[in-house]
C-alpha cells in the first residue's frame, strides 16, 4: 500500500490501515527537489491479486471501499 504522505498515511492509520503497511511516496518526478532527500526506492513485489487505487483520501471518492476489501 502507497501512501503519496506522511499525512496520507496517519488518515489510512485512522481507518484502520496499521502503520506498517502504507509506503510513504512523495508525489513528484524523480530528481526533483521533493524527491532529492530520499534515499533510493527499493523494489516492491505485491502478493497477488491486488488492489491498487491512486487517488485523494475524500469521502466522495468512497476510498473506504478499498480500505475494507484490502483487510
Amino acid at each position: 500500500m502507497v501512501a503519496v504522505s506522511d499525512a496520507v498515511a496517519c488518515t489510512l492509520e485512522e481507518r484502520g490501515i496499521g502503520r506498517e503497511r502504507p509506503s510513504v511516496v512523495l508525489n513528484g518526478a524523480v530528481g526533483t527537489s521533493r524527491l532529492v532527500c530520499r534515499p533510493p526506492a527499493k523494489p516492491v513485489r505485491f502478493k497477488h491479486p491486488n488492489i491498487m487505487c491512486v487517488a485523494g483520501m475524500y469521502r466522495r471518492k468512497a476510498l473506504r471501499i478499498c480500505c475494507t476489501l484490502s483487510h
